[in-house]
């Protein structure tokens, strides 16, 4: 469903699904990261369509946009984990 949110809003073309579907993955695992402690701030969805919209035009790759936006937004202590994250499921 969030996949489909994400696509709708930024106007990717279904070619792009499995992009999104692994940025969704990703923001699933960073979710949990969360709720277990492991992570000081949640993902959410309006992140996601920003890292969606860099990735329109081929503006930038996805493990950039990921970068660029997620680990801008958390605290300097969560940076490795969601650095991490990125490197290992984008």
């Amino acid at each position: 469903m969030e996949t489909d949110l994400i696509l709708d809003r930024t106007g990717l073309d279904d070619a792009r699904r499995q992009e999104v579907e692994d940025l969704v993955a990703l923001a699933g695992r960073l979710r949990e990261a969360y709720v277990d402690g492991e992570l000081s701030t949640p993902v959410t969805t309006r992140e996601l369509v920003r890292i969606a919209q860099f990735i329109q035009d081929d503006f930038m790759d996805l493990k950039a946009a990921a970068k660029s936006e997620l680990v801008a937004r958390v605290s300097e202590y969560d940076e490795t984990l969601v650095e991490t994250y990125i490197a290992k499921r984008l």
